[in-house]
Formats: C-alpha cells, sequence, structure tokens
C-alpha cells in the first residue's frame, strides 16, 4: 500500500487487505506509523468512505492483473489522502 515499512499486508479480498493494513498501522508504534494512525483518525467518515472505495478498487485492478498464486503482497500502508 505504499506505506513507511516493509511490511507485507495481505488478505484474501481487497477489504482483508485494508483492514489488516489499519490494523498493522494501528499496533505500529513508531514516528511515521504514529503520523499514518492521526491522519486516519482525523478523517471524516466520508474522506474515509472515499479513499476505502479508491484503495478497494486499485487492490481489485491488482488482483485482476497477476495470478493470485503469483500477486504480490500489498505494500505497506500509506498515509490516506485528504
Amino acid at each position: 500500500m505504499g506505506g513507511p515499512c516493509d511490511a507485507e499486508i495481505t488478505g484474501a479480498t481487497p477489504e482483508e487487505v485494508i483492514q489488516n493494513a489499519g490494523k498493522h498501522v494501528m499496533e505500529t508504534h513508531d514516528e511515521a506509523h504514529e503520523k499514518i494512525a492521526a491522519d486516519m483518525q482525523a478523517m471524516t467518515p466520508e474522506q474515509n468512505e472515499e479513499w476505502t472505495a479508491k484503495e478497494t478498487a486499485r487492490l481489485s485492478a491488482l488482483a485482476t492483473e497477476t495470478p493470485a498464486e503469483e500477486a504480490p503482497a500489498a505494500p505497506a500502508e500509506e498515509t490516506p489522502a485528504m
């Protein structure tokens, strides 16, 4: 997902990848992850819904481009666009 670390965020569905990335961000306590966590928490419900829809579409497109057994895991989380 393009974040500040090399953590491999995986999931069976785009929604699960997003959920696992959020969990990773909230559980990793360093400066970079805490900034992302703060950005995530500052999002309005509408901003969160828009970001989630865009990220789900992006991850879905990646999944259709590469066979599942060869698909790269999503990179670590990225800072949500505000």
